[in-house]
């Protein structure tokens, strides 16, 4: 989604979570230009969510930004890129482990669920 520079956020990676169609989902949240894919874009919020299997595109959403994680950097490679994207993923579901966090169980929906 388009994110207005009024949006008082940090650039870069964050955990969170994301709140769909009634439930709630561990999410890895990027904010920024994604300055590794190519020219100068729009700023934008993207979730990738943890644990879920869908098509959420057009629907509201509710984000949560948790946890600041790094900020937004350029990479020389995609191959780099997703070296460190999995390197984040491993920091945030590190995170939701040890903060105790409703939904540090994998696969655990906002639900009371498993999903």
């Amino acid at each position: 989604m388009e994110l207005s520079e009024s949006v008082l956020l940090r650039n870069g990676v964050y955990a969170g979570t994301v709140t769909a169609e009634g439930s709630t989902y561990r999410a890895m949240v990027n904010v920024g230009y994604k300055p590794s894919v190519g020219l100068p874009s729009e700023r934008t919020l993207e979730a990738h969510l943890f644990d879920f299997d869908g098509d959420l595109y057009g629907k509201p959403l509710e984000v949560e930004l948790l946890e600041f994680i790094r900020p937004e950097e350029r990479f020389d490679s995609l191959e780099k890129l997703k070296e460190q994207i999995g390197e984040d993923r491993k920091r945030i579901l590190h995170f939701f482990e040890t903060t105790g966090h409703p939904l540090a169980e994998k696969g655990k929906s906002g639900k009371g669920d498993e999903a």
